[in-house]
């Protein structure tokens, strides 16, 4: 699991120790293995960490070859090897096996464009000191979590709300249009949440945060174009063929793997495909 904090305080207000510590402190539960942080100026990363790739070297933040570009990120990337060997082959050195590392070297291959590359679950930030700008983004599908607030003095983006409560000038307030959404429909649609002013960064979407701004883009979107000239056997054995593949991606762990399941035809197939 893992969680992610971010802080970048406006007009080059230098950011507290104590100020990201107690944003960390409060998801103890996501990372109970480690913790990490770097400060730089108006900028903070912080980090809680729960070990499954690269276990004994994953340590973050971690760093570039030049010590200019920070990432934290939560989640797993399955297609890391492959683009950890593209990478290398264009001269980057890795200092650590950690699939988080892969995405900093991607980010100064291709830039903001890295997302697109990236397959997995996700959430992350990068800060890019040679350019004073924060970078991040949440996964395709929206399976790690990732929020944001902008107060008059900052800006924080962190893997849970409890996080952004502890942002300092934060004034807690009843979102009362999500409040409504809950009542009617069980749950708070995106980007809303039931606080007033935090928001949920969606799926397949970056964020960048420079000049004391935050903005978003949507860097991938589902297209579904069936062709349906195919037989309907094609169908069955792409389907097969895909999932096949999608979990042996999901296998990379240097910890034991389990299954939880609900019993229904998808998750049993899941587990059985995964035997």
């Amino acid at each position: 699991m893992c969680g992610i904090v971010t802080l970048y305080n406006k007009r080059q207000m230098p950011v507290r120790q104590e100020a990201i510590s107690a944003m960390t402190g409060v998801i103890l539960h996501r990372g109970p293995d480690d913790d990490g942080f770097h400060l730089e100026d108006n900028i903070a990363l912080g980090f809680r960490r729960l070990s499954i790739i690269d276990v004994e070297g994953g340590h973050q933040p971690l760093f570039n070859e030049t010590r200019d570009i920070w990432i934290i990120g939560n989640g797993e990337i399955y297609n890391y090897k492959e683009l950890q060997q593209w990478l290398k082959d264009a001269g980057h050195v890795f200092h650590t096996d950690s699939d988080i590392e892969t995405i900093l070297h991607l980010y100064e291959e291709v830039g903001t464009d890295a997302p697109k590359h990236l397959r997995g679950m996700f959430g992350f930030t990068i800060y890019d000191s040679r350019k004073k700008r924060l970078f991040g983004a949440r996964d395709h599908f929206g399976i790690k979590p990732l929020y944001y607030v902008e107060t008059n003095d900052s800006i924080g983006v962190a893997s849970e709300i409890k996080s952004l409560l502890e942002l300092p000038g934060f004034t807690r307030e009843v979102n009362h249009n999500g409040f409504y959404h809950y009542l009617t429909f069980q749950y708070v649609p995106d980007p809303e949440t039931m606080y007033q002013g935090i928001y949920r960064i969606p799926p397949a979407h970056s964020f960048i945060i420079e000049n004391d701004q935050i903005k978003l883009e949507r860097y991938w979107d589902v297209e579904f174009k069936p062709d349906e000239s195919k037989p309907f056997s094609y169908f069955v054995e792409g389907t097969r063929s895909v999932m096949l593949e999608s979990i042996d991606k999901h296998r990379i762990s240097e910890v034991p793997r389990g299954a939880f399941l609900s019993s229904g035809v998808d998750s049993s197939s899941i587990v059985a495909m995964l035997r």
